[in-house]
């Protein structure tokens, strides 16, 4: 049944405790066309995951939701929706205090997740987002929140609406060492790199 479930996930992997995080892990998820549930793919406590060549849609939360979960590689994936299936649904990534992850080459169409950006970092260490496209995210394309030595780099994120929806295309609030660099940025409503840049290092974007 294509009815998403109060806390549903299609794939959920989930070890011991954030202690103890390598009991759960090395496994990878390919090939699949995964869709309409709460999140597509729940991670916690887990470790040594790879995500690619995967089809998403209609992650009514989240298309996929990381906690307290390390060395997790998200290669290329779509995160897209169906025009004909009128209901909004959140879509997005979120790594919640993660370390040593990275996420690529992803194509992400109409982000629009009931936090904070279509990609979030919080209270993480060591993430890297590099090479994706963010087309059309509301109410931002990316959100680094109290984590440490994160990278956003190569990416487009853009809105192409009109009116615009998008507030910003990246937000940075606190941490340490942060980069954005060498993105393709459309400016939102508030702006295209906003927040606390004095840990940040932004440069080499193209915004229009």
């Amino acid at each position: 049944q294509a009815v998403p479930s109060p806390g549903g996930a299609n794939v959920r992997f989930r070890g011991h405790s954030g202690d103890v995080r390598q009991k759960a892990g090395f496994w990878a998820i390919s090939g699949n066309l995964i869709s309409n549930q709460t999140v597509n793919i729940h991670l916690q406590y887990a470790r040594g995951i790879v995500i690619s060549g995967n089809s998403f849609f209609s992650g009514h939360e989240r298309t996929m939701r990381l906690e307290q979960s390390d060395y997790i590689v998200i290669g290329p994936n779509v995160i897209d929706r169906n025009p004909d299936y009128r209901v909004a649904t959140g879509d997005g990534v979120v790594f919640d205090r993660c370390v040593g992850c990275s996420i690529s080459g992803v194509v992400m169409n109409g982000p629009n997740p009931a936090g904070a950006a279509a990609v979030e970092m919080l209270d993480s260490s060591e993430i890297a987002i590099t090479g994706c496209q963010i087309l059309d995210p509301a109410p931002r394309g990316v959100l680094v929140r109290a984590s440490t030595r994160c990278r956003v780099s190569d990416c487009t994120i853009v809105d192409r609406r009109q009116p615009k929806l998008m507030q910003e295309a990246v937000r940075v609030e606190g941490g340490q060492s942060i980069m954005v660099v060498n993105n393709l940025l459309s400016a939102g409503v508030q702006g295209a790199v906003c927040g606390d840049l004095a840990a940040a290092r932004v440069e080499g974007n193209m915004t229009e």
